[in-house]
């Protein structure tokens, strides 16, 4: 939530202001529809993930959910890199950072450590990465396109 509200939607709707004519319908149809699909699947892989670690959160993970959590934070962080460059033209370098952890973390960590830990650990990235990403929009007073 604080990864989307923090940034993409109040760039988004600067981004919408900015626009008129058809552009303004191109920014909607990009943002709103085609840009938030990879958000809603990322988040959904997540869930599926999350379903199977509830129950048994000291079992190791099993190989398939490792790989359905780390698509779900490339889709989920992915999305937000394209949102970003949608609206402003530019590159939270943090975001590519995260999906490769991730994708170290589960796969060097994830056959040895009980899923609570890989599933916090990823949790702690998106906290992590949603910070950078307020610290530096913090910097700014506004948001303009590149």
């Amino acid at each position: 939530w604080w990864a989307y509200f923090g940034f993409v939607a109040g760039a988004s709707e600067g981004a919408l202001a900015r626009a008129t004519g058809a552009e303004r319908g191109r920014v909607a149809r990009d943002v709103f529809t085609f840009g938030h699909f990879p958000l809603v699947v990322g988040v959904t892989l997540y869930a599926l993930v999350a379903k199977h670690v509830v129950p048994a959160p000291l079992d190791v993970l099993p190989t398939a959910d490792l790989v359905v959590l780390t698509l779900a934070v490339a889709a989920f962080v992915g999305g937000m890199m394209a949102l970003h460059w949608r609206v402003v033209r530019g590159v939270a370098i943090e975001r590519l950072l995260l999906i490769v952890l991730v994708a170290a973390w589960c796969a060097l960590a994830g056959p040895r450590v009980a899923a609570a830990v890989v599933v916090g650990g990823v949790a702690i990235g998106l906290l992590a990465m949603h910070l950078v990403t307020l610290q530096m929009v913090s910097r700014r007073t506004t948001v303009e396109p590149v």
